[in-house]
């Protein structure tokens, strides 16, 4: 064997020690390394019904803040500081800490996590953000202003410590990318010296790390589904469908296109389901006006008063979209038709030549929309092109029957 597989293959079977030894159980199925580039999946190894759990983990084993805030090392460290840290502030500090320790009690598992991640925030630390879609720029700028502001909360508590060494960048970050792309929901006990205040003014605590089910790879589909069993005092994922022998399981970190699952997890769905464009009224707007049709005073004030007319475009979905058939309708409106326009926009048949000049405007827009979005992926350097490919291609997967018609 290669020498990363020996390695990986030795992590896995101390992990697999250490989890049985703590009660974590898969009696129908069970880890395995894949590859360097794939890494661990969870794979049955019988039938699973409808319903049946796949994995258990005791709450015992579960990372949340209150129980790494009654570990005496931290307790003590913690109370020191007036600022209190949030849960997923608490978490990263612990992995950092833990991950240090080679005599933590954690090592099994902290071994297995990954050695690196393959994020635009770790792998590209001069990213362009001016080249990156409106939504996906957001949610980096919201990564990097998080990952900072925790950096100069963390460095002085880590560095309180005994024996601490010099506040590490680069295992802080990695750190944070442990909690920001393993973390799972899960309501927990509230601890008095975390944060868990949160903007709506509830106090609760909703993050945990867990062992083994945080080893699940993402599907949109996915035949499994995760969730906490007060009963069982344990963190439980059942199937929710009926799954064959030899199937790699799979659950869903969450509504997500591919530039978010890039940025948050470093990684993206050859064919994503969700990916999609957005398509706000302004834009709509904006592209009828550079195609030459200029809404009147009165269009625009119905137009603003509505809420139907924004909408997006989903990969795999070939008509044009509700609510740009809606705008194109009022924008193709006389002035005596607008007198009318509830009537006009709530028929389901048109006369053929209103039907027909809608449908061109339509198509109009979205022409123009791909050719504004060709323009910005020709700028983007070849790292980021896919980003705009993909919206080009949801765009032109609705023009191009059109043109065939």
């Amino acid at each position: 064997m290669p020498a990363d597989t020996v390695s990986a293959e030795a992590r896995l079977t101390a992990f697999l020690n250490w989890a049985t030894k703590n009660g974590i159980k898969s009696p129908k199925a069970e880890l395995r390394y894949v590859g360097p580039d794939a890494g661990y999946g969870f794979f049955s190894i019988d039938q699973i019904r409808d319903n049946e759990v796949v994995i258990e983990v005791p709450q015992a084993v579960m990372i949340t803040s209150a129980m790494i805030c009654e570990i005496p090392a931290y307790n003590s460290v913690l109370q020191g500081f007036k600022k209190a840290l949030t849960p997923a502030e608490v978490l990263a500090l612990f992995i950092y800490v833990e991950k240090l320790n080679q005599n933590s009690s954690w090592k099994p598992y902290l071994d297995m996590l990954p050695r690196d991640f393959s994020t635009p925030l770790y792998t590209m630390p001069e990213l362009p953000v001016e080249h990156l879609p409106a939504k996906a720029r957001t949610c980096y700028q919201e990564q990097v202003t998080e990952v900072n502001d925790l950096k100069a909360k963390l460095a002085p508590i880590i560095e309180a410590f005994p024996d601490a060494a010099p506040f590490d960048e680069t295992h802080y970050l990695w750190a944070w990318h442990v909690v920001n792309t393993r973390c799972i929901y899960c309501e927990n006990r509230c601890h008095e010296l975390v944060d868990t205040m949160t903007k709506s003014g509830q106090n609760i605590d909703d993050l945990a790390l867990i062992p083994l089910m945080d080893m699940l790879n993402h599907d949109n589909e996915p035949q499994c589904q995760p969730g906490f069993d007060r009963r069982a005092e344990a963190y439980r994922v059942r199937a929710e469908k009926f799954v064959s022998d030899g199937a790699q399981l799979y659950v869903a970190y969450g509504s997500h296109d591919n530039a978010k699952l890039w940025i948050n997890y470093g990684f993206r769905l050859p064919e994503n389901g969700l990916n999609k464009v957005e398509l706000p009224l302004s834009l709509i707007l904006q592209l009828a006006e550079a195609v030459g049709v200029k809404p009147n005073e009165r269009m625009l004030q119905i137009l603003n008063d509505g809420d139907n007319y924004s909408c997006h475009m989903y990969d795999g979905i070939v008509r044009i979209p509700e609510g740009l058939c809606q705008a194109c309708r009022l924008l193709k409106m006389s002035k005596d038709q607008l007198k009318d326009y509830n009537r006009i926009l709530q028929k389901s048949r048109l006369d053929e030549k209103f039907h027909r000049a809608v449908t061109g405007l339509a198509l109009k827009i979205l022409s123009k929309l791909s050719e504004l979005l060709g323009k910005r992926r020709d700028a983007a350097p070849d790292e980021l092109k896919w980003l705009w490919l993909e919206q080009i291609d949801i765009v032109e997967g609705v023009l191009h029957p059109a043109r065939e018609r």
